[in-house]
């Protein structure tokens, strides 16, 4: 055979093999293989690794979410101002580890407003706190009002700057007026257990345990978000 006839023998069988090939994918034939990982696969990653941050999320929040529950049942049921400073306490130092282990950036920002609630609702029982000791400190043992926690206006600084700070108004409307230190305290108490609410439903829809709605501080985090840009 001559040279010239190997030649197009080779071609012919060239030709023959790409069309094969042509054929194959026109009809329906298995693509070639690509490298890497599937659809599958890429959401069972996604799906494993939020697994792992809901429970890593769980491990910090968890003790400051049972702390602040303490401190709102004992308001509510009954509680002297002793076992009040240690539940206070504890709930600080939980909401002070919290805040330092959400520092990094790696941590979503819902995260952060789950603390940033629950700050709030600690800065309220601090003034309740405040309010509290005037309460006991300026009781004269007299059995007068002061021993029952009413004072009237210029005899307690501390705690009528407390009662603006929330919007708490004097009793009276002449003078002398009036502050009922209990009153004061009781609506303290309520403006914290508004934030503790706040607190515990972004924990438990961090946790899963919860459906997605927004509340007002994350509608709030939301247009500061669109506001500034960060």
């Amino acid at each position: 055979m001559s040279r010239w006839r190997w030649a197009a023998v080779a071609l012919t069988a060239l030709i023959a093999a790409a069309g094969g090939v042509l054929i194959g994918r026109r009809s329906g034939g298995t693509p070639p293989q690509t490298s890497g990982p599937s659809v599958a696969e890429l959401r069972a990653t996604a799906a494993a690794k939020r697994a792992k941050l809901t429970q890593e999320a769980k491990e910090v929040l968890e003790p400051l979410y049972i702390s602040i529950k303490k401190m709102r049942s004992a308001t509510a049921q009954g509680v002297n101002y002793t076992h009040f400073m240690e539940l206070f306490a504890d709930a600080h130092t939980q909401v002070s580890i919290a805040t330092d282990r959400l520092a990094s950036p790696n941590w979503p920002p819902n995260l952060t407003l789950v603390t940033g609630a629950y700050l709030l609702a600690l800065a309220n029982y601090a003034d309740s706190a405040d309010a509290w000791k005037q309460k006991i400190e300026l009781a004269d043992g007299k059995g007068g009002v002061k021993d029952m926690g009413y004072f009237f206006e210029g005899q307690s600084p501390v705690l009528e700057a407390i009662a603006r700070r929330h919007g708490i108004e004097m009793l009276g409307a002449d003078h002398p007026r009036l502050l009922i230190a209990a009153r004061v305290i009781e609506r303290i108490w309520a403006e914290a257990s508004k934030h503790a609410d706040q607190g515990d439903d972004l924990y438990l829809k961090a946790i899963g345990e919860r459906t997605e709605t927004s509340s007002p501080l994350e509608e709030m985090h939301s247009k500061t978000t669109l506001r500034t840009g960060s």
